[in-house]
């Protein structure tokens, strides 16, 4: 599936004020070669995974969106991700009860990619990011708020002024405090940017969050492929993490390592194995 970027095409009212309104549209295309091989491998992974039974999650296949879509001469590198269909798949379970999911009966393990995105950003500006401790720890302000800025600016263009609403509504109603109030956005820029002065160099880079996407993506398609043509090894994704039975954890981290590689043109660094009962590093 392709996706335009998003434009303001109409108004709607919200509470007591209009406001505009910005969304996807889907975009029509011709089939090349190029996209009829895309939709192979995406056909491909998708009747091999219905050979199995998943316990404990919902997986009614993927589709493989591509976004900042044109009508012509469109490239397939902005994006690419594979997403599970349905409002209700394993992919929105918390990291917790992924992990608490069988296939054919057999407990599952899921092994993520430390910092994806930003070990991509390194590379793909020449530099290595240190993994040595954990590069979303900022002094001061919480992981996930960090983390949060870091995905929201990355390739962006400009600083955004001010946090999202859904991240704001989060964050309120996890700690009834005001996101803003605690972590003024500027504050949390210059501390980040402290940290990683490369996000700040790279502003108007060529790269932006869709081109780390899909290097991220093709690198995670490419892994499953391999384990399902090399040793019939079923396997899931959530985007930078595989999720594949216990018994071939090896097999998928030495897949995923490779692709990784190959397309990003860097070593991957894994998080902590998850296991049940636990999250993920």
């Amino acid at each position: 599936m392709l996706h335009s970027a998003k434009e303001r095409h109409d108004w709607r009212h919200s509470l007591s004020r209009y406001r505009p309104f910005t969304g996807k549209k889907r975009v029509r295309f011709e089939p090349t070669d190029q996209t009829r091989k895309l939709e192979a491998e995406v056909t491909e992974l998708n009747e091999f995974f219905s050979k199995f039974t998943l316990e404990g999650g919902t997986h009614r296949g993927y589709r493989r969106i591509f976004n900042l879509g044109i009508p012509e001469g469109y490239r397939w590198n902005k994006g690419g991700r594979l997403y599970s269909a349905g409002e209700e798949n394993y992919q929105m379970l918390p990291a917790d009860e992924r992990v608490q999911m069988r296939i054919d009966g057999e407990l599952v393990k899921e092994l993520d990619i430390r910092a994806s995105f930003l070990t991509i950003l390194y590379a793909q500006c020449g530099q290595t990011l240190d993994l040595s401790t954990d590069p979303y720890e900022v002094q001061g302000i919480e992981r996930d708020v960090v983390k949060q800025w870091v995905v929201m600016t990355l390739g962006n263009g400009t600083f955004h002024r001010s946090w999202p609403k859904d991240f704001k509504d989060k964050f309120f109603e996890e700690t009834g405090e005001e996101l803003q109030k605690v972590y003024p956005i500027k504050t949390v820029r210059d501390a980040v940017l402290g940290r990683h002065p490369i996000i700040a160099k790279c502003q108007n880079h060529q790269l932006d969050i869709f081109d780390l996407m899909y290097l991220e993506a093709e690198a995670m398609v490419r892994a499953m492929l391999q384990l399902k043509r090399a040793y019939g090894i079923p396997s899931l994704t959530v985007h930078d993490s595989i999720i594949v039975r216990e018994r071939d954890v090896c097999a998928a981290a030495e897949a995923v390592a490779r692709s990784f590689k190959s397309v990003c043109g860097v070593e991957a660094e894994f998080g902590k194995w998850t296991r049940p009962g636990s999250i993920s590093a």
